[in-house]
């Protein structure tokens, strides 16, 4: 089923965006499944990884912040600690350097806390301490 959603995306689509929580292991093969679809159908490829995010002061901070979410049940994927953005701002700009390194441009993340203080804290560790260190990449 995702190959074929894969397929469609590099043979019609401006672009592909990836479902949150896809591990990073298989983001690899999906990406040059999309690739190569791309090149055959002489389209650009436009890659968008999206994530789950949260930016904490600290990894054990952020991490005991989304434990208790993810437990509930958040969106039920189960893998939430390989797919997600989660921990201090080094460690997210550590995971988007890789994910850049595999050849994605864009992200498009969701905050899984609710709280609304907390999405603002993450947005302002994003804004302060994560895209400066990402727009260089």
């Amino acid at each position: 089923m995702r190959g074929a959603a894969v397929e469609r995306a590099g043979r019609l689509a401006d672009g592909w965006e990836t479902a949150p929580g896809t591990q990073p292991e298989e983001l690899v093969e999906l990406l040059a499944f999309y690739e190569k679809v791309c090149a055959e159908h002489g389209r650009t490829p436009k890659p968008i990884l999206r994530r789950d995010i949260h930016v904490g002061a600290t990894d054990e901070s952020a991490w005991e912040e989304v434990d208790p979410i993810i437990k509930l049940g958040y969106r039920g994927f189960g893998n939430e600690t390989k797919s997600s953005l989660v921990g201090s701002a080094a460690t997210v700009v550590e995971r988007l350097k890789y994910y850049r390194e595999l050849g994605f441009d864009f992200v498009l993340v969701r905050h899984i806390v609710a709280e609304h203080r907390r999405i603002l804290e993450s947005l302002n560790r994003i804004g302060d301490d994560v895209l400066p260190h990402i727009r260089s990449i």
